[in-house]
């Protein structure tokens, strides 16, 4: 945005608001030295490439426009690196550290290990069989080490739970 109140607001970008408006399936760029589409994403966040050749010659022979797109790339790879190594906070958190110098967070960025990690599991079916007899079924857990020993200078915890009389 700070970029778009410098230099203007491109036809393209004016195209792409609009059609997320209307959720349109596909949103597509073109070069607005050629009038060629530049690339496409379809309604999965893919992204084909059309006319590659032309998109690198446009961006090429603009040098203004070339050292934009390499100041965005560049500051896309380091908002990346940084949501990866502090353990995928919100974008929000990113923009408030202010040691990382992000005004903005690029919200086309999808981090794809975020979803997979917000995904929760079914619970296991309930278990309605109880044994007949006493240690006919027994369940047994272990856990540790414990860095802090208990008062019996132990470091690990055995549960033992008799299924009959639970």
């Amino acid at each position: 945005d700070t970029c778009f109140k410098l230099h203007g607001v491109p036809e393209w970008y004016k195209d792409l608001n609009e059609q997320k408006k209307k959720g349109s399936v596909n949103r597509a760029f073109a070069s607005t030295e050629t009038q060629s589409t530049l690339n496409r994403f379809n309604s999965q966040g893919d992204y084909l490439v059309f006319d590659l050749l032309e998109a690198l010659k446009t961006i090429q022979s603009n040098k203004m426009q070339r050292d934009l797109v390499q100041v965005h790339f560049a500051q896309d790879m380091e908002i990346a690196a940084w949501h990866k190594r502090l353990g995928h906070p919100s974008p929000l958190v990113l923009t408030h550290i202010s040691e990382l110098n992000i005004a903005e967070y690029n919200k086309s960025y999808i981090c794809p290990v975020c979803p997979l990690a917000k995904q929760s599991r079914k619970s296991f079916p309930s278990y309605v069989h109880h044994a007949a007899h006493p240690f006919d079924l027994i369940h047994i857990d272990i856990w540790g080490p414990y860095k802090q020993p208990s008062l019996s200078e132990c470091h690990y915890v055995l549960t033992i739970i008799d299924d009959h009389s639970r």
